[in-house]
């Protein structure tokens, strides 16, 4: 059985920083952020991304979402995952 959970998510801060570059010569980038969530998950996350530049206009994402709130009517906390 699968269930699905909708939020929306306020950005909070957005601190990001250069990593480098690999032998392929593409940027990689790390953002710590913060979130705040509303809907099925209501609460606060801390959240770490890397980012690959392959280019100026797209960018393959990984990041790693820890959430202090409510989710499915149980409380405390929990990580999400999500890659794009």
């Amino acid at each position: 059985m699968t269930t699905t959970a909708c939020s929306k998510f306020e950005v909070l801060t957005w601190d990001q920083s250069p990593l480098g570059e690999g032998e392929a010569g593409i940027p990689v980038t790390r953002t710590s952020s913060g979130h705040r969530f509303t809907g099925d998950i209501e609460g606060d996350a801390t959240v770490e991304y890397l980012f690959a530049h392959p280019n100026e206009s797209t960018a393959g994402i990984v990041g790693l979402f820890r959430v202090a709130g409510s989710l499915g009517g149980r409380s405390g906390t929990f990580v999400m995952q999500s890659s794009g």
